[in-house]
């Protein structure tokens, strides 16, 4: 965690800080689930600051996570359902 602080975000995952450009991510909760496939969401940042500043900014405790882009499409798939969304599936036409 940058600085030794932890996450506030209860969206936070995971992160990672790799050995060159690209290689700094942040893994995040998924914003849509059951798609049948095997995937996450994943942040990728060129350097290792950015990750950490972003962290700062977002996830960290001190930081307003509730200003995410990321923080609010998951926030809003569990809060609101989507526009012809019946149950969490499209709605039959």
């Amino acid at each position: 965690m940058p600085n030794g602080r932890t996450t506030a975000c209860p969206y936070y995952i995971t992160h990672k800080q790799g050995r060159g450009g690209w290689d700094y991510t942040v893994t995040c909760e998924n914003i849509r689930e059951n798609m049948g496939f095997a995937m996450r969401t994943q942040l990728r940042f060129e350097s290792r600051q950015e990750m950490s500043d972003y962290m700062e900014l977002f996830c960290c405790d001190g930081g307003n996570y509730t200003s995410c882009p990321y923080y609010q499409a998951v926030y809003n798939k569990e809060t609101r359902p989507a526009e012809g969304v019946a149950g969490g599936r499209r709605a039959k036409k």
